[in-house]
């Protein structure tokens, strides 16, 4: 069989139930009695990052054209119960509701025929991969014809370009002059150690979790042969929480996005990488 072009939509850390997560605004939820289902309240910034979003899937269709689109969704598709002050409601069905409906715009593209969770961090996702589990045999039902499945860690080969996805990674450094050192440092090792282990390198790297967009390129020699691999920290599509503030050291900048990556078999550069990223200033401004 011919190789054929085909179109990786990779995303991660939408956080369903967060009040600042992602939120598909035609979800249903059941009322608190039970007897019938309503649309959860969503906030202004929700509103942002669905239109936002909506947009960015758009561009992707536009460069998949006719060729064959795989959705990778990189971990943490809830929120879970550890913070229970960020949640929407709290309880665990209405997150896999949200989760479910924020899929449905990718999964309703005629030429997404492939799907991967990947698990997240067990606090997010109620431990043991049980949000992505559930997510993926909701959205099995759904699409029958798809081919969707949660994963911890993948080594996929599309066409022959092999990619190694899973949630936890690098960040992407506190200083900004030194900004993606220890993503190059991760990627290198990672790269040497593949090549050790069994004599091969990914062609790509693919991460979640740090909320944020880093993409690394690492050229290294291997025997006779340069061998180049990327790696992508895919950025979230979630707001800053009172405990992201803490553990970003008051980071006031926030990135959203999605990233496609285009697998073109025989063309002289077979991996094109478009990231669709957008990034806000989140400090109040003010004149006293």
């Amino acid at each position: 069989m011919p190789s054929k072009r085909r179109i990786i939509l990779a995303e991660s850390d939408t956080h369903a139930g967060n009040l600042l997560g992602l939120c598909n605004p035609k979800v249903q939820i059941l009322n608190s009695d039970g007897s019938g289902k309503v649309g959860p309240s969503i906030r202004e910034f929700q509103q942002y990052t669905w239109g936002l979003r909506t947009d960015n899937i758009e561009s992707v269709v536009d460069i998949a054209g006719d060729s064959d689109i795989i959705h990778i969704h990189g971990g943490d598709i809830t929120q879970g119960k550890k913070y229970l002050e960020q949640l929407m409601t709290t309880r665990m069905a209405d997150q896999f509701s949200i989760a479910d409906a924020n899929m449905w715009p990718i999964y309703q593209i005629p030429n997404v025929k492939t799907g991967r969770l990947i698990t997240g961090t067990s606090s997010h996702i109620f431990g043991e991969g049980t949000s992505e589990i559930e997510v993926a045999e909701r959205l099995s039902l759904r699409y029958p014809d798809k081919d969707i499945k949660p994963l911890a860690h993948s080594l996929l080969e599309i066409e022959g370009i092999e990619f190694d996805v899973t949630h936890h990674g690098p960040g992407a450094g506190i200083r900004q002059w030194t900004r993606g050192n220890v993503a190059r440092h991760y990627l290198r090792s990672k790269m040497w150690q593949d090549y050790k282990t069994r004599g091969k390198v990914p062609r790509l790297f693919l991460r979640g979790h740090y909320h944020t967009f880093v993409h690394e390129t690492v050229r290294e020699r291997f025997g006779d042969e340069y061998i180049e691999s990327h790696l992508i920290v895919l950025p979230s599509w979630c707001g800053m929480t009172e405990f992201g503030r803490q553990a970003t050291a008051s980071e006031y900048e926030l990135t959203n996005g999605l990233v496609a990556i285009e697998i073109i078999p025989g063309d002289q550069i077979p991996l094109r990488i478009h990231p669709f990223v957008k990034t806000l200033d989140l400090r109040t401004k003010e004149t006293l």
